[in-house]
């Protein structure tokens, strides 16, 4: 999903970017938690141009 990685311990990072600098959103169980949380993120900060995964 964008802006989600695994961490070391297996758990997924929510990650989004915004004028060059990376915006840090937690740590989640879930892949799709740490997707959705991305997505809630990028239509905070973008609106309508936002790039989600759902």
């Amino acid at each position: 999903y964008r802006g989600v990685c695994v961490t070391r311990e297996g758990k997924w990072r929510a990650v989004i970017y915004k004028e060059r600098k990376q915006l840090y959103l937690g740590v989640f169980e879930s892949e799709v938690d740490a997707a959705k949380a991305h997505d809630r993120a990028a239509r905070q900060h973008f609106g309508d141009q936002a790039m989600v995964n759902f």
